[in-house]
């Protein structure tokens, strides 16, 4: 039955690089290929060698520790949002990504170390607390609820990827457009939370101690709180890069949980502390008993 366990666990990581690498390769045109013979893939050669000069739009929003997003349109050509496109997906850290997003202009005066104090100042103006946090996370794993390919993380460093995927945002006014009925006003752009699905996502978190990572298919992920940059290319991708009170992710997939290095440093001196003080009594006894 263990076998059997394994076996299914590499068959599916299998399939999911395998798609992943289909995904990445993918371009934001037509592919080459024509069922209704050479002249029609001539035709698709010339549309998308004119492609080279059209452009994607790249919707960009910075939040803040105030909660307010500064939105903005970057035009890339289709060349450069395919080669941006590739580039995420083969990135695997926070930092890679972060890179990568400041190289094309996606990202202004802006550092991680900001975005990690700014989300913890927003967290307290949403009446978020570390302590109520964890007896969330001791609620759901009592009902048994990790048990399933879910992730709950807080006050942790995001980086989520999705693929072929839609986005929403709560606050005030809950549909974004609906703001240009009111004006521009700052209060009517304040986020509280945002959600986000696709086809295929990645959601890897940061926290003190522990470190999770899920990769689904059909994938829902929500975040409270959140402080960084979201980069959106309709029906293409959605990306999440920063810091956030509250990270919520499900899909069908797998979940990976590793313990940071502060953890396993904190661990090693606990039991080395406990072999000590074993050690010490048991010369102690042995002691006692040869006098």
């Amino acid at each position: 039955m263990e076998n059997k366990k394994r076996s299914m666990k590499k068959g599916l990581a299998f399939v999911i690089v395998a798609i992943l690498l289909g995904i990445s390769a993918m371009p934001l045109t037509a592919q080459n290929f024509s069922p209704f013979g050479a002249q029609a893939n001539h035709e698709i050669i010339e549309e998308q060698s004119s492609a080279q000069d059209e452009y994607v739009e790249v919707e960009v929003t910075q939040y803040g520790a105030d909660g307010y997003g500064e939105e903005k349109a970057v035009r890339l050509t289709v060349n450069d949002a395919n080669t941006l496109k590739e580039k995420l997906v083969e990135a695997k850290t926070i930092e890679e990504r972060f890179s990568i997003l400041k190289e094309y202009g996606l990202v202004a005066k802006a550092s991680l170390q900001n975005w990690q104090s700014e989300m913890y100042k927003k967290a307290g103006k949403m009446a978020f607390t570390e302590s109520g946090a964890e007896e969330v996370k001791s609620n759901y794993e009592a009902m048994g609820l990790f048990n399933l390919p879910l992730l709950l993380n807080f006050f942790c460093t995001v980086n989520a990827l999705y693929l072929v995927s839609g986005e929403a945002h709560l606050g005030f006014p809950p549909i974004i457009g609906m703001s240009k009925l009111f004006g521009s006003s700052g209060f009517l752009r304040f986020d509280i939370a945002d959600m986000c699905w696709g086809a295929f996502g990645m959601v890897e978190t940061k926290g003190l101690l522990r470190n999770y990572h899920l990769t689904a298919f059909a994938s829902f992920m929500a975040l409270a709180g959140f402080v960084g940059v979201h980069v959106h290319i309709p029906f293409v991708l959605d990306l999440y890069n920063g810091f956030s009170a509250m990270t919520f992710a499900i899909g069908l997939g797998m979940r990976s949980i590793n313990f940071n290095l502060l953890t396993v440093s904190l661990l090693s001196f606990v039991m080395g502390a406990l072999a000590m003080q074993g050690f010490s009594g048991f010369s102690g006894g042995g002691e006692g008993g040869g006098s």
